[in-house]
């Protein structure tokens, strides 16, 4: 399932995005807030690998594997597309509530 270490590490991600990633324009409007951000989606993406992910509910699942997606496309693959924040808000928004949502409940 998981290790208490990791799941101190996905609860302390999960609240630096959330302080974060704060409304849309002083999202847009601040490079501090966006490194935060994605620094903490590849944080996220790299615990998130740590997990059986077998026991989460699929909502939870469908959610882990967006941000995921997004971080592979987004961050990793930049330099290629670019990198669009909108994108980033938008999807990070959906999905941190889903994933919030069970982790709170595996304490």
């Amino acid at each position: 399932m998981y290790e208490p270490e990791s799941l101190r590490l996905l609860i302390n991600c999960l609240e630096t995005i959330e302080q974060n990633l704060q409304t849309k324009e002083k999202f847009l409007a601040s490079y501090h807030l966006q490194d935060n951000v994605l620094s903490g989606l590849r944080e996220l993406s790299e615990i998130s690998t740590r997990f059986a992910w077998g026991f989460m509910e699929t909502n939870t699942i469908n959610a882990l594997y967006r941000i995921n997606i997004l971080v592979f496309q987004q961050l990793l693959i930049s330099g290629v597309i670019g990198i669009d924040l909108s994108k980033i808000r938008l999807v990070t928004s959906e999905c941190l509530p889903i994933i919030k949502h069970e982790v709170s409940l595996w304490g």
